[in-house]
């Protein structure tokens, strides 16, 4: 990421008029798997994640991202609510200052592809029999929407990242956006 992305990220969520964030149908399907205590929300955006998580008393929230405006608003909902969120923004490449947050019960990451070595650094961010929860656009989602194909997942590509994971649950949207659902418990 860039100080280009940050500009379009900040751009797009300082739009006016724009609906309340709604939490990723993958996640309220599969909220139970998430492990009470501390969550990280990876590119919470204006944080639908972030938002729904931290309605429920067993989630301690702090959710990063590029752009300060989404970042923003999600602590102008989150007030709006009578929750709590801790709001970080961080880079995602900047991997000393992800790696520098500390150890979380579960990490979530909807609607955005991490890199490789994001992946890795997130696995050691988890606490052990901590969950990571993944949910981001498949080939599918290129297929049929002409979606950047580098930004979507391939087949089980998630399967062999990490010898510290093991997949506890997979699921595949068969209806738009065609998302990829994984979730891993770190061993």
């Amino acid at each position: 990421m860039s100080t280009k992305d940050r500009e379009k990220w900040d751009k797009r969520y300082a739009q006016t008029a724009r609906p309340a964030p709604t939490p990723p149908k993958a996640l309220i399907n599969n909220i139970s798997l998430l492990c009470a205590g501390r969550v990280l929300d990876v590119a919470s955006g204006e944080g639908a994640v972030s938002l729904c998580l931290s309605a429920r008393p067993e989630f301690q929230v702090t959710a990063i991202d590029i752009s300060v405006v989404g970042l923003q608003t999600l602590t102008t909902l989150v007030l709006e609510q009578g929750g709590h969120v801790t709001t970080l923004n961080i880079e995602l490449d900047d991997l000393p200052a992800v790696a520098n947050l500390g150890c979380f019960e579960s990490i979530c990451l909807f609607k955005f592809k991490p890199s490789r070595a994001l992946l890795t650094t997130l696995v050691h961010n988890l606490v052990v029999n901590g969950r990571l929860m993944i949910s981001t656009f498949n080939q599918r989602h290129h297929h049929e929407t002409g979606f950047n194909r580098s930004l979507c997942l391939s087949a089980n590509e998630l399967l062999d990242h990490s010898d510290d994971l093991k997949l506890i649950h997979f699921e595949q949207s068969n209806n738009p956006p065609f998302t990829d659902t994984y979730v891993f418990e770190k061993l």
